[in-house]
């Protein structure tokens, strides 16, 4: 829509601007709007139970399909 003039401006995951590029060269992707946002989380010194809880999570998250098709869409 931004490269038909119908948005003005759009806000993209630079990963998917940069696969995008070569089919619409009349888009300048150059613009950065931030830096990238890698999250972390901090818990309390005893919150062991949490912390385990969110560690089994992420591990069990890692291995699903579904993580590594995202994984592959949006960072290869």
């Amino acid at each position: 829509m931004v490269a038909a003039g119908e948005v003005r401006l759009a806000v993209v995951n630079e990963h998917i601007a940069r696969s995008l590029a070569p089919s619409y060269p009349q888009v300048d992707i150059s613009t950065r709007v931030s830096f990238s946002q890698f999250q972390a989380l901090t818990l309390r010194h005893d919150e062991q139970a949490l912390a385990d809880t969110l560690s089994h999570w992420i591990d069990e998250a890692k291995a699903s399909p579904y993580y590594h098709t995202l994984t592959s869409r949006y960072f290869k």
